[in-house]
């Protein structure tokens, strides 16, 4: 072939083409071109058909090289199997039926069960010594020798003379990496009511040695025992603490205008001598001048709370903004439902919040320190309310009392930090809700007046309305310069956190475990984060397998150790063939003819579209006047196949 010329034959001259464009049995007989043929070939060469230039000075000797890539597929997958007992089972089935076909196999394995799995897993362990044959320095370092008995690699130790079993002298070398090793791993540590490292390690070297069995312990333990993945994992670590929100560090409109809801208790008073109920202390505290008001509610039900709160609003004005925790009387109020002991001629609680505005935040659920603001004041004030009462148990009027003087004191301590009595009155929360209701005499800015020698009763009351409306300002200005300021002194900004933790944030999708001081840990529920309200920096909610959904702050769930990458591809949706192959077909006989006859029909409908234009490219002309340009050749049949292109035609043709 290397020597080979190729010259083109005309259409009318080529026996191939009588063929090729068909033609009856009585052409065919007399057709001397198909028997002999064509009349040039018996003449000299000179006087062939000429070509107008040659096709081919010169052709390549073109060789092909055939390159196979082959896989070692293992000769067990130990990663279909998530047990060492799924897995030793399967291999002393497989065992059981060589034995029962085999006689020889029998007398070689074993007919009982405990034969048949001790056998089973010494062929375990030497199908993973050979997928992951240990390498030269390996061998030497362990002193590895082939046993004559099990075929197994051991290793040789040097405690030869001790008085351990000689499983434990001689253990079983296991590759590190390998599926079964690890499967063998966690049956130990599931074994041993799921040890530590430690003790685990301890059990294993009775009959086995692993090289870095630690690391590769504790990667098993981690990553695959999920009983451990409970008990050991990690909360989440809270953001630093965020800066105040304006409706905190702003002059309000008037007090109260900004205020937090809590509730206390419950507290014992008595009715007579020998009964006694329960009660609870409702607190609202102003978010910006930190004054607080106490009601007396006899039931947490929404009713009760509806009354105060409208009892407060007649007192100070309507909030605007309340932040509270989610007790269900708050939920109640907030989501404008009624209570069943709300009488029908009663006030309704959606036209009662409609008419007041009141824009109700509730703190994420158990997370107390989102309403530090009114936790505190509860603080404050049950100091000064269990010094008076201590522990005695007074009728209602008496408890009233008394919670309401604390209130007085505790709205008369100061608020900023004062050096001598020579400076001004302290700060106080009272200032702003009653600038005159005051403990001493305060240092009023005296004012030059007109001054007039009597005073009528409407210039009297003009100059009292101004000295209040001074003062308040007054009040308000310090409130501003020193108060404020002193927020600064405060320099923590982090939350407590335990000494492991994620610095992470919990992402969409996530598997989560839910911190509950109630219960043992090992019984705490799992649920999948399903959204947040602060792109997953505070708090997140979490759907229950019961398709409740709760929120909880980040710091009272745990992770569980699964790979980022599994989360993501479990939320990413795959691409139509990525999902046709990974997903089984399922396609029953049934099936396969009701989707047999649409297959033919597209492939006939496609080769109806393709039978013109391969009839027309496939066909050479019959003449040879046309220019023609060689684009490929290769001389991979007896004549070899060329590929032209003619310079007044688009298309490519094939001769």
């Amino acid at each position: 072939m290397g020597n080979a010329s190729l010259r083109h034959i005309p259409g009318n001259s080529n026996p191939a083409d009588v063929a090729s464009r068909g033609c009856t049995i009585e052409y065919l007989k007399s057709n001397s071109t198909w028997w002999n043929g064509p009349d040039f070939l018996l003449k000299s060469e000179d006087k062939w058909p000429a070509d107008n230039k040659e096709v081919i000075s010169t052709m390549e000797t073109l060789c092909c090289y055939s390159a196979v890539n082959t896989t070692k597929k293992p000769i067990i997958d130990a990663q279909r199997f998530s047990r060492w007992t799924r897995l030793l089972r399967t291999m002393t089935v497989v065992l059981m039926f060589i034995t029962r076909r085999s006689s020889k196999a029998a007398q070689h394995f074993g007919r009982t069960v405990a034969e048949l799995q001790a056998k089973a897993t010494m062929i375990l362990f030497r199908i993973a010594q050979i997928e992951n044959t240990p390498e030269e320095n390996l061998r030497h370092q362990l002193g590895l020798y082939k046993c004559n008995k099990t075929a197994l690699l051991r290793v040789r130790t040097r405690i030869q003379n001790s008085a351990l079993p000689p499983e434990t002298k001689e253990p079983i070398f296991l590759p590190r990496k390998s599926g079964i090793t690890a499967l063998y791993i966690l049956f130990i540590h599931e074994k041993n009511h799921h040890s530590g490292t430690e003790h685990t390690l301890t059990q294993l070297r009775q009959s086995v040695w692993i090289p870095k069995a630690r690391a590769t312990i504790k990667r098993v333990i981690n990553n695959r025992c999920f009983i451990c993945k409970r008990l050991n994992a990690k909360p989440f670590k809270l953001p630093d603490f965020p800066i105040h929100p304006d409706f905190r560090v702003n002059k309000p409109s008037y007090p109260y205008e900004n205020c937090g809801v809590d509730t206390m208790g419950p507290f014992s008073y008595k009715i007579d001598l020998q009964e006694t109920k329960k009660c609870w202390i409702l607190l609202f505290t102003c978010l910006n001048c930190r004054a607080i008001s106490i009601d007396i509610l006899r039931s947490l039900s929404s009713h009760a709370f509806l009354h105060s709160l409208r009892r407060f609003i007649a007192t100070y004005g309507c909030p605007r903004r309340i932040i509270c925790d989610n007790a269900p009387a708050f939920k109640t109020f907030a989501e404008l439902q009624s209570e069943e002991q709300i009488e029908e001629r009663s006030e309704d609680l959606l036209d009662y919040c409609a008419t007041n505005k009141i824009d109700i935040k509730f703190i994420p659920a158990f997370s107390p320190w989102q309403g530090a603001l009114y936790e505190r004041m509860i603080g404050i004030f049950k100091s000064a309310f269990f010094h008076a009462v201590k522990h005695h148990t007074l009728p209602l009027d008496d408890l009233h009392t008394i919670a309401k003087e604390s209130e007085a004191i505790r709205n008369s301590r100061p608020l900023t930090y004062t050096t001598d009595q020579t400076d001004f009155l302290p700060l106080r929360p009272a200032d702003f809700v009653r600038p005159t209701a005051r403990l001493s005499e305060p240092q009023l800015i005296d004012d030059e007046c007109e001054w007039k020698p009597q005073y009528t009763t409407k210039d009297e009351l003009l100059y009292n309305w101004q000295i209040s409306l001074k003062l308040l300002d007054n009040f308000w200005n310090r409130w501003q310069a020193e108060y404020l300021t002193s927020l600064r002194e405060r320099h923590q900004i982090t939350h407590p956190h335990p000494r492991s933790y994620h610095n992470d944030n919990p992402v969409q999708g996530e598997y989560v475990l839910i911190h509950d001081e109630n219960h043992p840990r090992g019984t705490w529920k799992m649920g999948q984060i399903c959204g947040s309200s602060d792109n997953f920096s505070r708090s997140v909610q979490i759907r229950l397998p019961s398709k409740r959904i709760i929120t909880r702050p980040i710091n009272l769930i745990s992770r569980f150790e699964i790979d980022s990458n599994e989360t993501i591809r479990k939320e990413t949706p795959q691409d139509e063939s990525s999902t046709t192959r990974s997903s089984h077909p399922m396609i029953t006989r049934s099936r396969k003819r009701q989707l047999l006859l649409p297959n033919l029909l597209s492939l006939a409908i496609m080769m109806s579209f393709l039978q013109p234009t391969t009839s027309t490219n496939t066909r050479c002309p019959d003449e040879l006047t046309i220019e023609k340009k060689i684009i490929y050749a290769t001389p991979c049949v007896a004549n070899g196949i060329a590929v032209a292109t003619y310079s007044d035609h688009d298309k490519t043709q094939l001769c």
